[in-house]
């Protein structure tokens, strides 16, 4: 029972992994083989690679180890940067989306030919994809209750998810579908704003810490190719092996930090 209980939790962990980074990668890019498997094994092969590198040049185990947590790291704050470039691209999509509901709910008050014809606006793939899905859900038969809730899965970002609940009690109780897409429109503009306020100060703050990287990685590299017995110190004894590995990963860390801080998955009402 517990093997049983660990093997679903590795599941859902890996479920997890899929739909925040596998999923919109694969729907954005086109690339079938972006799953939580696939970038799991990319990640430990850069990992491996790392460390077989820096423990051929120094000898040393712990040098390896550096070389192993960045080449895990360079994938995933890689994958993470492309994840938040999504997410910004969805928010702003999101406002596009419910503004042109709005304006063609005032044409057509059917919620199904709105959602047909926004369909064919310029959205992100994410969303131009989810709601052909969804049209051709209904299309088949599939219950509307159904089909918007798997729709609501599309994006993880709360202020959509929100949506869909009003939207699917609005669709069964026939509610004001131009007040209920104006409403969301201007939410969505208001929090689009203050998350681009919010990402402006982040991206200063990310910077900050990038430059002081790499102003310390070109110190210690001007430090080691300029005194030989520096380098011998730094790369050969095994205080300053110590001292190197313990650098090494203050700047891993502090690049991690820069990277995932601010990286909430969408806006929040």
């Amino acid at each position: 029972m517990i093997i049983g209980m660990g093997g679903i939790s590795n599941i859902d962990w890996m479920q997890k992994i899929d739909r925040h980074y596998g999923m919109p990668i694969r729907i954005v890019y086109d690339t079938p083989w972006a799953n939580a498997h696939n970038l799991a094994a990319v990640t430990l092969l850069a990992g491996i690679i790392g460390y077989v590198s820096l423990r051929g040049m120094t000898n040393s185990h712990l040098i390896g180890s550096v070389g192993f947590l960045t080449g895990v790291a360079l994938p995933i704050l890689s994958i993470e940067l492309v994840i938040q470039k999504i997410i910004a691209d969805q928010e702003a999509s999101l406002s596009l989306m419910f503004g042109m509901l709005k304006r063609w709910a005032s044409i057509h008050p059917d919620l199904i030919q709105c959602l047909s014809r926004v369909s064919e606006e310029p959205l992100t793939p994410a969303l131009k994809l989810a709601l052909k899905r969804l049209l051709q859900s209904v299309q088949h038969g599939m219950e509307l209750e159904k089909a918007f809730d798997d729709f609501s899965l599309a994006l993880d970002i709360p202020i959509f998810r929100d949506f869909m609940i009003h939207l699917k009690f609005s669709a069964r109780n026939r509610g004001d579908l131009v007040k209920l897409f104006d409403s969301f429109e201007k939410e969505s503009y208001r929090l689009f704003l203050e998350r681009n306020k919010n990402r402006l100060e982040n991206r200063k703050f990310k910077m900050t810490i990038f430059l002081l990287d790499v102003t310390g990685i070109a110190l210690f590299l001007m430090m080691i190719s300029d005194q030989p017995h520096v380098r011998r110190f730094y790369l050969e004894s095994s205080a300053g092996l110590n001292i190197t590995a313990g650098l090494s990963c203050m700047i891993l860390l502090t690049t991690c930090l820069a990277i995932f801080s601010g990286s909430k998955r969408g806006t929040r009402r």
